[in-house]
């Protein structure tokens, strides 16, 4: 099975890639965009030790309306065809002019196009990002085959588009190639709960600062952490703040050599999101073995049994989830050692490799086979 894989996420697609890699003839395309996350370097180094064939396509300098990156994205074409893959899956379409491109060239029959997002997220309140919302058109009106990180995403688009093909194969764990460090000392005087990532009014920080507002009026001995970048900060979280001792504010952009540090120092991950797709952030704390609590979204309750391996409470409902807070801070070690246990079996269970890597080549399997 010759298969080209065009992909820029090697924060949880390592050891997928590396994983195809070993059972199909593979191709690797990658759309370089600057990231302080992962360097091009990062990406060269890792097909080099995986031995995995791989097209670097440049974006760094790239304008919608130059004429040379559509002559780049032509040659990148070519590239592929010469390749000649029996399937393409792309999840990131790259240039508006290769969300074209890939369609005339290839059609529709051999492509699968991967979906993070089929529901799209308010950055704040009432905006969408127009690319998205731009892709979202290109995709659902030119391709047939897609794939999904969740099956309440995949119920969304069936309802929409019955006749289309779909997969879910859930988002793998996130930051594998950030282990744990052997020799952290983790603050046990206080316990930490983490909420990290992008600050987006969808994510509901604002929900966990209120929840938090009511648990510091009965309990010294926690600390919320807030770490991640905003650009709303200050008008429309900071003033909900009553007491910042409680607060750790890291709003800001936290790097990569930052997170083992960060997520080992805490006990459980918040994830107050008002709506959920699929969230990185909660598969990068499973990743640590953090207790999670999040929203009853049907996006957090495939990963997430209530008080078995984590916790819910009602979506934006501060006291809920104060009240959920303050069950987490009351714990008995014995009942940390029991949802603990329960996460590493849920780990074993849904994110081992081998598993993981036969769901996608099903999935490759099938579209072949429509095909014939």
């Amino acid at each position: 099975m010759k298969v080209c894989f065009i992909s820029d996420s090697l924060v949880r697609e390592r050891e997928i890639i590396a994983g195809l890699n070993k059972k199909t003839d593979f191709l690797l395309v990658y759309p370089y965009y600057p990231s302080e996350n992962v360097s091009q370097e990062d990406v060269e180094s890792f097909c080099q030790e995986n031995n995995v064939p791989l097209i670097m396509h440049d974006f760094t300098t790239r304008r919608a309306s130059s004429i040379k990156g559509i002559s780049a994205d032509l040659t990148l074409i070519k590239k592929i065809k010469k390749f000649d893959p029996d399937v393409i899956y792309i999840e990131n379409l790259g240039s508006p002019y290769l969300a074209v491109f890939y369609r005339l060239f290839f059609g529709n029959k051999k492509i699968i196009i991967s979906l993070m997002d089929y529901k799209l997220h308010q950055r704040s309140k009432g905006q969408f990002k127009f690319s998205e919302k731009f892709y979202k058109f290109m995709q659902m009106k030119f391709y047939k085959n897609f794939h999904f990180f969740s099956y309440s995403q995949e119920k969304l688009f069936k309802t929409d588009f019955p006749k289309k093909r779909s997969f879910t194969v859930r988002i793998f764990l996130v930051g594998t190639d950030l282990p744990k460090r052997e020799d952290f000392i983790k603050d046990n005087s206080i316990i930490n709960f983490l909420f990290f990532g992008r600050i987006f009014y969808y994510k509901g920080v604002d929900v966990l600062i209120k929840a938090s507002n009511i648990l510091a009026k009965k309990y010294k001995n926690f600390r919320v952490t807030i770490a991640g970048s905003s650009d709303t900060w200050e008008q429309d979280y900071l003033p909900l703040i009553e007491d910042k001792s409680k607060f750790d504010l890291q709003v800001r952009y936290i790097g990569k050599d930052e997170l083992p540090d960060l997520f080992q120092n805490a006990n459980f991950f918040m994830v107050p999101y008002r709506e959920v797709t699929q969230s990185g952030p909660l598969l990068r704390a499973y990743n640590y073995d953090l207790i999670p609590i999040g929203s009853d979204e049907e996006g957090f309750l495939e990963y997430i049994d209530d008080d078995k391996n984590g916790f819910i409470f009602k979506n934006e409902s501060y006291e809920d989830l104060a009240d959920v807070m303050e069950k987490a801070l009351l714990l008995s070690d014995d009942e940390k050692k029991r949802i603990t246990e329960n996460i590493l079996k849920f780990k074993e269970e849904e994110f081992d490799i081998n598993h993981v890597v036969k769901k996608y080549m099903d999935m490759f399997d099938e579209v072949i086979g429509g095909l014939k």
